[in-house]
């Protein structure tokens, strides 16, 4: 196997682990989760706020159609009602809302573009 093969394939299961590990941790963290809600962020206008659990699920079922670019689930921002709101996380350092990047190869997905906190950067250093 070549390098690049085994790169590509290391960073593929690094971001598949990182989206189990989030999706199953979503009961108990606040970065994902805060109460029942899902951060979300608007690219249009900026807005960030939360969605009920409930709420997010329910619309991701009626609308399996409405992905945006990257393939992920786009809503109706409630500032600007634009169908330009994602699922987003808010840096537990300085309370920035982003975008994760799934696809970043050399760098963790959860890396604030604010202050460059990593939460799962962190805990791994713990370890």
């Amino acid at each position: 196997m070549t390098k690049k093969k085994s790169i590509i394939i290391i960073a593929v299961c690094m971001a598949s682990a990182i989206g189990i590990t989030l999706f199953v941790k979503r009961g108990d963290s606040e970065n994902v989760l805060e109460r029942g809600n899902i951060q979300m962020l608007c690219s249009a206008c900026g807005h960030s706020f939360t969605l009920p659990s409930q709420e997010y699920d329910e619309t991701v079922k009626k609308n399996i159609q409405n992905r945006g670019p990257s393939g992920g689930n786009v809503f109706e921002c409630p500032s600007c009602s634009k169908a330009a709101a994602r699922e987003a996380l808010k840096c537990p350092k300085c309370g920035n809302v982003f975008i994760p990047d799934w696809g970043r190869e050399k760098d963790y997905p959860d890396r604030c573009p604010k202050c460059r906190f990593s939460e799962i950067e962190q805990e791994q250093r713990k370890k």
